[in-house]
């Protein structure tokens, strides 16, 4: 599925309308009763990030989401009570914290207490002034700090009706994107079906392929996290309320000696003290924490990422093969000679959490030493031992184990460090759909001076997404790392080598 803005969704002219969680048990003088389970690690620390920068004078919207098409014009009644079904089905969108002095407590409410409220923004008659409202309420309505943090907007126009879906990161993670699409089409003909409607059609995932969730590496290899076993169905889940207790309980088992956090300790040391950066000036004083802008284009064809990942798939495949490509383009641009960054993994180990919405995702450390390899092999080599050797690291929260290097780690920022991503959506649910329902991740980016890089594989080869601090230089470097990109995996891709 593309990454993109709300200015290049797919936004037409329409009736826009929205929705939100009506929760009257919020509002009560004592509020909901307290959920025993806790916040995940992950959640715990974006909390807390937020309200440090609103503490100090920074803020700035901050969200992810999808949007795609429906069938024919839905009214307004039947998306409403879709999307309240859909809801439902994920306990996390009626789950939700509030500070008790400085500790961060959940509460979840009963299913009987949760109804969506609708709004009614008018009809606009140009795909800007849509883009223009549709921005102005995902903004409000997806803050960090208040609840619920999270919004569904439709436009209706004369070509059909279009979904916008737009969460704080609490909630979702980009494969929790990745299935709503299908979830939500699944819903809107079960809705349909039971009223005695007409059914349209929703395409089964084709070729009974697995997904691949965010840091995993394409079926087949060895070198990404672990991989998820067959999921069922959308009716077949645990919920990540759930999986947040059964995480926090293991990673509170881990103390200052463990194996995961000496790796971690490690690899701090040798980024003096904190976590990586990205290896190119983006012309940022220490201490600034500028706007950002998001950088989004297409890196390679279908042929040129099918050619790559034959190239790299004795080495592990395409997530090595990236990193060993990321390595050379970065040196060659100017940067270190040691390529080192921070890599997410999907937590979804098992198919109990397959279909459920979350934020499940963990963290690896990658160090590859450019200097030393004689040609792309050599760093392909690199990236795959790092990989094999880390993998296990995504089981800890990193916000437990930075937490548990104390003084050891000294971040000079709150955006803690840069990333590098990868993402094989082609075996999604409904993915061989995403092209016929005009299917579109979101992101909104605000502040932040660190590059985050997200690549994103489709059916239509590779997807380059980054978020990056909006200066001159760092533009003028991130133009030069990307060209590096792809010039690299198309060498790959044609010559099977690089640097020989």
């Amino acid at each position: 599925m593309k990454t993109a803005d709300l200015w290049n969704s797919g936004a037409c002219p329409g009736r826009v309308i929205s929705f939100t969680l009506a929760a009257p048990a919020v509002s009560r003088p004592v509020g909901p009763p307290c959920d025993s389970r806790p916040p995940a690690y992950v959640q715990e620390a974006h909390i807390r990030t937020v309200r440090y920068l609103r503490e100090r004078g920074l803020h700035g919207p901050a969200w992810i989401g999808t949007a795609f098409d429906l069938p024919g014009h839905s009214d307004p009644d039947t998306l409403q009570r879709v999307l309240w079904q859909w809801t439902l089905r994920h306990e996390t969108l009626r789950s939700g914290f509030r500070w008790e002095g400085d500790e961060l407590r959940r509460f979840t409410l009963e299913p009987d207490e949760v109804e969506l409220c609708r709004t009614d923004h008018g009809t606009h008659d140009s795909a800007e002034e849509v883009c223009r409202v549709l921005e102005e309420r995902l903004d409000a309505a997806t803050d960090a700090l208040s609840w619920p943090n999270f919004v569904y907007a439709a436009v209706i126009g004369a070509a059909g009706t279009r979904l916008y879906l737009g969460f704080d990161h609490t909630n979702v993670d980009a494969y929790s994107l990745h299935l709503m699409p299908d979830q939500i089409h699944a819903e809107y003909a079960r809705h349909l079906a039971a009223s005695g409607g007409a059914t349209p059609a929703t395409p089964a995932t084709p070729g009974g392929e697995e997904p691949v969730p965010t840091g995993a590496a394409p079926r087949g290899d060895t070198s990404g996290a672990d991989e998820c076993e067959s999921y069922e169905s959308y009716d077949s889940y645990d919920s990540y309320v759930d999986f947040c207790e059964i995480e926090r309980a293991q990673a509170d088992e881990a103390d200052v000696e463990d194996a995961t956090v000496a790796r971690w300790r490690s690899f701090v040391a040798a980024c003096d003290g904190t976590l990586p950066s990205f290896p190119l000036d983006m012309g940022v004083t220490l201490g600034e924490f500028p706007e950002q802008r998001l950088w989004d284009e297409s890196l390679v064809d279908a042929e040129v990422t099918a050619a790559f990942d034959a190239r790299c798939r004795p080495h592990g495949g395409v997530l090595p093969g990236l990193i060993a490509a990321s390595a050379v383009a970065v040196q060659e641009a100017g940067g270190p000679s040691v390529y080192r960054t921070v890599v997410p993994f999907h937590t979804r180990a098992t198919s109990r959490w397959g279909m459920s919405v979350g934020w499940y995702v963990g963290a690896v450390p990658v160090e590859v030493a450019t200097g030393e390899a004689g040609g792309f092999g050599d760093l392909l080599t690199m990236a795959r031992a790092a990989l094999r050797d880390n993998r296990g690291l995504a089981r800890l929260p990193v916000a437990r184990a930075l937490r548990l290097l104390g003084d050891d780690f000294r971040p000079p920022s709150p955006d803690l460090f840069s990333l590098l991503s990868y993402v094989d959506g082609r075996g999604s649910p409904g993915a061989g759909s995403w092209e016929e329902w005009n299917a579109r991740t979101l992101l909104r980016v605000s502040r932040g001076d660190q590059v985050c890089v997200w690549v994103n594989r489709a059916h239509d080869g590779l997807q380059f997404v980054a978020r990056y601090p909006a200066t001159p230089q760092a533009r003028k470097n991130m133009a030069r790392y990307v060209e590096g990109l792809r010039t690299v995996i198309t060498t790959v891709a044609r010559t099977g080598g690089y640097l020989e």
